[in-house]
């Protein structure tokens, strides 16, 4: 009889002693690189556009990384006339465009290959990426139309690679997988600045942009070859993998028109939980855009710092929120393992991170020294990366099979991003005074403290009861083992055997009708098997001899004990 034990994460490192290293990690690896030039691209285009539109050398007299830089006011240096509300609409278009395509895209990779979806949006988005020199010197209104497309590719790729994560991911590790390819996301601003300050120096003003939009290309095809949607799908992947995959992994089908039609979006949209996410990635992206794309023009309004020491100082707070949110998911891990309940250890996660982040911004409407502001914002977002543990896996908590979608509806938050820059360009734009800034980081601050009290509120981490497609209420235990169709067996007991169907579908399988299963599951005997969907009910009953992949839940196989 095997030994079946609960799930711990270290249950499920056993299981792959044998299988190499973890392929849901390369998911999420591979995903978090393809996050460096998708969002980056953003803290590059406006770190570009602060140099290119100020004309003024600057008073900035602290020696920092980058001095004696060969490109200011060479012919490799270039700068524009425009108005600072016009930069900050343009950075407002490129976030206006994030909600455009998001469920167009979201509900197309329920339908076709997610992967393949992903792969297409980058390779779209760098060559848009590969465009921007030349029509930043050349037309406005056709570099607003690329900003709002290339807003609407980018978010695009962020929800699907939710569903991709949500498949590969499993119940020990869930939030490492998802802080880890988030790390991606949230380093990515301080290797752009890096990136930007450095050549805007030593090399070409737009010498960044063409590396970051062929970067985005070739990730595109690494990503297409190397990446499958399901660990199903994989071809290469080791048994050891598979089956802890089908053991403690979701139970995620591959896209089909079946998938698309049975997305229940009345569930989604009135799901307070749904919502709370939403909230969460509203005030996210309000305050993100507050520190990615306007920070820059921050410290040169108020302290006349140069370029390239401006992208050393705003490469702080993302490299400590990029370390701060990997141990964030492996912190959550551990309180899972601990005891504490999912809902609460999420709760928990969000709280302490954005009510941190809050009262730092609050901070900044105190402060007019460039040390403090730096401070301030480098602990502020820091800690805030806890809270990425906290609202980032909860489409794939509320609904495994559909949490592609989910993402896809609550990143329509990203307008939050297009009201920040729109609301920096009314109250800063002109003036560019530092008081403008401080009520700006007041505001956000309290955005933040807002959204901490309304996730309280509302956010439930439990798996929905509409999580896989169907109407139907969830049944109990023993509903879900016994078929409705054989009056014969009683429904009060999980210990009785499932007959073999009268007619089956096919040689060596059997099915179990009534439960809510619309295939016949194939094993080498089927003198006496049953369908186990709980390691507790199939502990002591026989040997697992397979596993089944049927919705709503996964199930166990099991071969009843000689009498």
């Amino acid at each position: 009889m095997s030994n079946l034990k609960p799930l711990t994460m270290e249950s499920g490192e056993n299981d792959l002693k044998q299988g190499g290293f973890p392929t849901r990690y390369l998911v999420a690896i591979v995903g978090a690189v393809g996050l460096l030039p998708i969002v980056g691209n953003r803290k590059v285009f406006a770190l570009v556009m602060t140099h290119m539109t100020s004309s003024e050398n600057s008073s900035f007299s602290e020696e920092l990384l980058f001095t004696h830089c060969t490109v200011f006011n060479t012919s490799r240096d270039k700068h524009v006339e425009m108005a600072g509300d016009t930069m900050f609409l343009l950075h407002s278009a490129y976030h206006a465009g994030s909600p455009l395509l998001t469920i167009v895209g979201t509900v197309l990779s329920t339908r076709v290959s997610p992967k393949l979806v992903i792969a297409s949006v980058v390779m779209t988005s760098g060559l848009i990426t590969l465009c921007l020199p030349l029509v930043i010197t050349s037309s406005t209104p056709l570099l607003f139309t690329l900003r709002l497309l290339q807003g609407a590719l980018d978010n695009i790729q962020q929800s699907c690679n939710t569903g991709v994560l949500s498949a590969w991911s499993t119940d020990a590790d869930k939030s490492r997988l998802f802080s880890i390819y988030f790390t991606g996301a949230y380093s990515a601003p301080a290797v752009a600045a890096l990136m930007t300050a450095a050549t805007m120096c030593y090399v070409n003003w737009n010498a960044t942009l063409y590396i970051y939009g062929a970067l985005g290309m070739v990730w595109s095809v690494v990503w297409a070859v190397m990446i499958y949607d399901t660990p199903e799908a994989h071809p290469s992947l080791s048994k050891a993998q598979l089956d802890f995959h089908r053991k403690h992994g979701a139970d995620v089908q591959l896209s089909s028109a079946k998938v698309q039609r049975s997305i229940p979006w009345r569930h989604i949209v009135t799901s307070s939980s749904v919502w709370s996410v939403f909230t969460g990635f509203f005030v996210h992206s309000y305050v993100y855009a507050m520190l990615v794309v306007q920070q820059p023009q921050y410290f040169l309004d108020s302290f006349n710092i140069n370029i390239a020491d401006i992208g050393l100082l705003t490469t702080l707070p993302h490299v400590g929120l990029s370390i701060m949110c990997v141990l964030g998911g492996v912190l959550s891990d551990r309180l899972l393992k601990s005891g504490l309940p999912l809902t609460f250890t999420r709760k928990l996660l969000f709280t302490t991170g954005k009510l941190t982040e809050g009262l730092c911004l609050i901070g900044l409407f105190f402060t007019s020294d460039w040390r403090a502001a730096v401070s301030l914002i480098t602990v502020g977002v820091t800690v805030g990366g806890l809270a990425e543990s906290g609202y980032h896996p909860l489409p794939a908590d509320l609904a495994p099979q559909f949490a592609g979608v989910i993402a896809g509806f609550v990143s329509m938050g990203a307008i939050g991003s297009f009201v920040s820059t729109l609301t920096a360009s009314f109250v800063s734009g002109k003036s560019k005074a530092i008081g403008d800034w401080q009520q700006l980081f007041l505001v956000s601050g309290v955005l933040d403290i807002l959204a901490v009290v309304m996730f309280d509120v509302m956010a439930n981490a439990d798996l929905q009861p509409w999580a896989s497609g169907s109407s139907d209420p969830p049944r109990s235990e023993s509903e879900r083992l016994l078929p409705d169709s054989d009056p014969s067996i009683s429904k009060t007991s999980a210990d009785r055997l499932l007959p073999e169907c009268s007619d089956r579908n096919a040689e060596n399988s059997v099915c179990f009708p009534g439960l809510l299963y619309s295939e016949c599951i194939l094993s080498d005997n089927v003198d006496t098997m049953r369908l186990i969907e709980s390691e507790e009910f199939a502990e002591g009953h026989g040997d697992v001899v397979g596993y089944g992949t049927c919705t709503p839940s996964k199930g166990m196989l099991v071969k009843e004990k000689d009498k």
